[in-house]
């Protein structure tokens, strides 16, 4: 989601013709994740035994209901900055920033309630066949941190190349995109808004993302017939097309493995901390430069 630094990372590369020697941090995480991938592409045959020995969900969602869900929130994230505007029409720019977010946030819990009682209602075991299991949480982060590591040197290698064809089709002034969310944080330094968008960009929007892609719209593709690859695919598409444009590449790669992590360990939470990692730490980069 938020990709400034790894951005900022991404054009200095471009810039410079390699990554930045200076950036010990991002070549350390680089290499640990070169390596990481390399372990698994050994352990899986390639990805022939990807998901062997991995359990089943079972689910009896109707086809439509990731449909109404996904319209449901599209709507409300249409409406909600519209009717924020007109409450907090008089008030300073910082406020008006603080009510938008403010309105999204309440929108992504709502819409976490409906997913928890859909859950509740169609899966399986309920919460526990959905794969929310508090027992799973230091395991699934130990897990979180390594595919994360897996996918870094992909997702740089990625921007880099957004960024040089960008350039060489619009210019030398060409720059990836900045994620609103992030341009908040860094241009008002008012600490209730900070926080709250820190909060929503770091916590909130991994738990409902991954409740609503990986949760919802994966396994109902699943329980229609798709294989497991397919379903990861054809989730990251859509999952990565409703973000900025230049982040699309990156974000291909980074919802794959979030995708695959749940997959293989039927654990909606191991991405959930995927996605929240990476949001935390391309925000505490960014918020470093």
């Amino acid at each position: 989601m938020l990709l400034s630094r790894i951005s900022i990372l991404a054009q200095s590369a471009g810039d410079s013709g390699g990554l930045p020697i200076s950036d010990y941090l991002t070549v350390l995480m680089v290499v640990a994740g070169v390596a990481i991938f390399v372990r698994w592409l050994y352990a899986s045959r390639f990805g022939r035994d990807a998901f062997s020995g991995c359990p089943v969900r079972q689910t009896n969602m109707p086809v439509f209901l990731p449909i109404v869900m996904m319209a449901l929130w599209l709507l409300l994230l249409l409406a909600g900055p519209g009717l924020a505007e007109l409450v907090t029409v008089d008030m300073s720019d910082w406020q008006k920033q603080f009510g938008t977010f403010a309105s999204t946030a309440a929108v992504e819990i709502i819409l976490i309630v409906v997913v928890l009682v859909i859950v509740q209602k169609f899966f399986a075991g309920g919460l526990s066949g959905f794969g929310f299991q508090l027992k799973n949480i230091f395991p699934d982060l130990r897990a979180a941190v390594l595919i994360l590591l897996a996918a870094w040197p992909f997702i740089l290698v990625s921007l880099v190349i957004v960024l040089q064809i960008g350039r060489l089709l619009k210019g030398a002034g060409f720059e990836l995109e900045q994620n609103e969310g992030l341009k908040v944080i860094l241009d008002f330094d008012n600490l209730s808004l900070r926080i709250l968008t820190i909060s929503f960009a770091v916590v909130l929007t991994p738990f409902f993302e991954e409740f609503l892609f990986r949760g919802i719209l994966q396994n109902s593709m699943r329980n229609i017939g798709a294989g497991r690859w397919q379903s990861i695919i054809i989730v990251s598409l859509i999952f990565s097309a409703l973000h900025p444009l230049t982040h699309f590449s990156a974000l291909m790669i980074l919802s794959v493995c979030m995708g695959y992590a749940y997959e293989k360990s039927n654990s909606i939470l191991r991405p959930i901390f995927v996605h929240l990692l990476f949001n935390g730490v391309t925000v505490a980069m960014s918020l470093l430069s």
